[in-house]
């Protein structure tokens, strides 16, 4: 395959994503939920199954290919169902303004994991200088944290956490749960 396919086919998706995708871990995915879409960046390598997109911005949301149901909105404000065989928050969820925000923001993404499902979560760590636009300070999360919320959602640790510093010196964590009660994703 020539760069440019390679290119082509990834797109903009985040790379701790598709390291996903390299371990086969959606291999028996048939929907998923990107819980903060924006621009669908991270569907992408999901087409072909049932694809959700929420945002708060509707505008953002109008450049999804047609057939990505569209929700707008916070992830929060919408009752899911555990449908969704994966389920994505990438680069959302330390902008919540509190630890209520946040837990609300994490809940309605766990509720929406179906039994043997995978959570996909990207989020700012602590360590490092992380501030963003105009100087807003993200929620971070400890080690100890993702461990403590692992444990209060009842999940299974998928691999272990994996913290990567940023140009700049700002941390993003990489946690990737499982639902426990099925059977869809390799280990």
């Amino acid at each position: 395959m020539k760069l440019h396919a390679v290119l082509e086919a990834l797109g903009q998706t985040d790379i701790h994503l598709i390291d996903q995708f390299m371990k086969g871990r959606f291999e028996h995915a048939r929907s998923v939920l990107d819980a903060g879409a924006g621009r669908g960046r991270n569907l992408r390598l999901f087409a072909g199954m049932r694809r959700v997109a929420v945002d708060p911005d509707a505008e953002r949301l109008g450049d999804l290919p047609s057939d990505v149901e569209r929700h707008v909105g916070r992830v929060q404000d919408f009752d899911w169902a555990p449908e969704f065989d994966v389920v994505i928050s990438c680069a959302v969820l330390h902008f919540a303004a509190s630890e209520a925000e946040f837990e609300a923001m994490l809940r309605a993404c766990w509720s929406a994991v179906a039994p043997g499902g995978v959570l996909f979560v990207r989020t700012a760590a602590v360590g490092g200088d992380f501030t963003v636009g105009d100087g807003v300070v993200p929620w971070c999360l400890a080690e100890a944290d993702f461990a403590a919320w692992t444990e209060r959602l009842g999940a299974e640790w998928v691999e272990p956490l994996r913290t990567s510093v940023v140009a700049g010196g700002r941390s993003m964590a990489t946690w990737v749960l499982r639902k426990p009660g099925g059977a869809i994703f390799a280990p």
